[in-house]
């Protein structure tokens, strides 16, 4: 985003200052009236009551759909069961789904007059469905990852032909012009104009009047909100480029290796732009490192195989952040009262910074460090997920593994990390 500056302008008025006097800048009134709004969380449900309240919603639909198939089958005993079906599941979505509390202040001066008002409102829309996914688009052709060469198989036999060894099948160097993104897919049952439309089609049924009546559960069926959009992700793109770099240089394609560093660096840049505060550290290493192995690939130095490594497995840390950061379905709607989930995903960063230490670099000392970070984050998790018997399961189960693995009681190997991240992601999922 282009950001315009108004640059300061000087008036010179020779003569005019010793004549005029100087004209004070009037102070703005001080406000009479004041507003404090503050929102807190009410009724609370479970991950599992969150997934039954979707399904109520589905349920919900298919009643409205069932209904219009009678109206138009003129079958209105029908249509007037299924409606009062669904006027249940409503019920039942109003009763169980989760609030929040709104409280309102105004105040004047002095608060000689106040007002304040409270109230609890339940989201506008239930999520039926939601998913995020990472998109790879590849422009203009597809990548060919390197396919190692075969051995030609032994001659056994005089008749038998040799089979030649295909050489491997290398990405041309178009690798700027790739992008990949999130994919977000969203289906919601909006509450309140659902509930509008069928009481409306149960009025037009009473008077019979059918067409109306079916216009009405249309309608319905219309205003269900529907979201896909793909969302541009530099991070996911970096990774996709150094995951690339790594087959490429272990399958002696230098040059691609190095288009596909340099197409990661044009991407860390812009990761760079948008990194929060706690991630922004780490993407200006990434770039650091990866200006370094631009200038050194030709070189063909065998530690770079592993840098390469090391580096696509940072940035894979941070990819996979961006993707559990993202909430989608129930998550949006409630990440701004989730810090369990916030905690455990900066968790997952460091145990993953942990995996690449130990079992990438070699380096035990750096990978305690990570794991202890992982910890403390841990720690945070247990303390917020108080009164959340089911977050603290998963909270608690996770923190026993890196306990074991800080001090020293279990190892961190390929296989015992590999498991802990999948625990980890399990839990950002649950809770």
């Amino acid at each position: 985003m282009n950001t315009h500056k108004l640059k300061p302008i000087v008036i010179a008025l020779a003569g005019v200052l010793v004549l005029a006097p100087i004209a004070e800048a009037e102070a703005k009134p001080a406000p009479k009236i004041h507003e404090e709004v503050t929102t807190s969380p009410g009724r609370t449900i479970s991950s599992a009551d969150e997934q039954m309240l979707s399904t109520v919603a589905a349920k919900l639909l298919h009643r409205v759909s069932d209904a219009r198939d009678a109206v138009q089958a003129k079958n209105v005993a029908q249509a007037k069961q299924e409606l009062a079906q669904a006027d249940v599941l409503l019920k039942i979505i109003r009763k169980t789904a989760p609030t929040t509390v709104v409280k309102d202040r105004i105040w004047t001066n002095g608060h000689k007059l106040k007002y304040e008002n409270t109230d609890t409102v339940m989201p506008a829309s239930i999520p039926i469905y939601a998913t995020l996914s990472e998109n790879e688009d590849y422009s203009p052709s597809s990548v060919k990852i390197p396919v190692p060469a075969q051995p030609s198989p032994p001659k056994t036999g005089k008749d038998q032909k040799v089979q030649t060894a295909e050489k491997p099948i290398l990405r041309p160097v178009e690798l700027e012009n790739r992008y990949d993104s999130m994919y977000y897919e969203e289906l919601d049952l909006p509450i309140n104009s659902t509930q509008h439309f069928i009481t409306m089609a149960k009025s037009f049924l009473a008077k019979n009047e059918l067409t109306q009546a079916a216009d009405a559960l249309q309608a319905a069926l219309d205003n269900v909100d529907f979201i896909s959009v793909y969302i541009p992700e530099p991070m996911l793109a970096a990774e996709s480029n150094l995951a690339r770099a790594a087959a490429h240089y272990k399958a002696g394609a230098y040059p691609e290796a190095k288009a596909d560093v340099h197409a990661a660096i044009k991407q860390l840049k812009q990761a760079e732009k948008f990194a929060d505060a706690s991630s922004k550290p780490d993407v200006q290493q990434l770039l650091k490192d990866a200006d370094s192995l631009q200038s050194s690939i030709d070189k063909h130095e065998p530690s770079l195989g592993k840098d390469i490594e090391m580096m696509w497995g940072r940035t894979k840390a941070l990819a996979d952040r961006t993707m559990d950061s993202t909430a989608v379905g129930w998550e949006r709607l409630r990440a701004g009262h989730d810090p369990v989930r916030q905690a455990l995903i900066e968790a997952k960063r460091y145990v993953a910074y942990a995996d690449i230490d130990a079992n990438v670099a070699q380096e035990p000392a750096q990978s305690r460090q990570d794991l202890v970070k992982a910890q403390s984050f841990l720690q945070q998790a247990e303390k917020d997920a108080s009164g959340n018997a089911d977050a603290m399961v998963y909270v608690k189960d996770a923190k026993a593994v890196v306990d074991s693995l800080v001090n020293g009681q279990a190892q961190p190997g390929p296989g015992e990390m590999h498991n802990l991240k999948a625990q980890l992601s399990r839990a950002i999922g649950e809770v």
